[in-house]
């Protein structure tokens, strides 16, 4: 098996995305052999995967990759280990034993290793880290604050009360005082 680590001198690199040396490995018999470093010219993501492709390899280990960069990088045929990190000779190792992905060699904060294991897990299929799917909720269980593409409950209701309150006439009273003209009245208000 040839295999891919993003490198940083003597660590995994911790983002792949900007990583511009690979150690290459071949894999076989539970030992490794064959060991060199080959380097991106920049930091293009297709450049990227089109030097993994000729380099034939199988497996990529690296730090933190974004979502696009894994697709491609997946969708070309090499799996990922994502979110790994510490020396590469460990690393190399817990690979050969294959323990990888694991909480020894996880990046803080991925994988669902740390913090009790509550972010997520691995795909299956694919072997790839994912974030758990907790269907709209947050850590605690309860609807989170944040608005997504599609909006929080709270927005949805305030914007269906002020759509009622246009069409019932409810709304603001037109001809009310406007803002920093004093006591002159605002704009099409009425003076008294």
């Amino acid at each position: 098996m040839k295999v891919a680590i993003a490198i940083l001198k003597d660590r995994i690199s911790p983002v792949f995305d900007v990583s511009r040396n690979v150690l290459i490995i071949d894999i076989e018999n539970e030992t490794w052999t064959k060991e060199e470093v080959s380097s991106f010219e920049n930091d293009n993501s297709m450049n990227k995967i089109t030097k993994l492709l000729s380099l034939n390899i199988e497996v990529l280990v690296c730090g933190a990759i974004s979502n696009a960069l894994n697709d491609m990088v997946c969708l070309s045929g090499i799996r990922t280990i994502p979110f790994t990190c510490g020396q590469i000779g460990e690393v190399i190792n817990a690979l050969i034993n294959d323990e990888l992905p694991c909480e020894k060699y996880c990046m803080p904060g991925c994988c669902g290793f740390r913090n009790g294991g509550r972010a997520g897990g691995k795909n299956k299929t694919t072997g790839v880290a994912i974030m758990s799917q907790r269907k709209g909720k947050g850590a605690g269980g309860t609807p989170g604050r944040g608005k997504g593409r599609r909006g929080s409950q709270a927005d949805t209701l305030y914007s269906n009360q002020q759509r009622t309150r246009a069409e019932s006439g409810k709304g603001r009273k037109k001809g009310g005082k406007g803002r920093g003209l004093g006591n002159q009245g605002g704009q099409g208000g009425q003076q008294k």
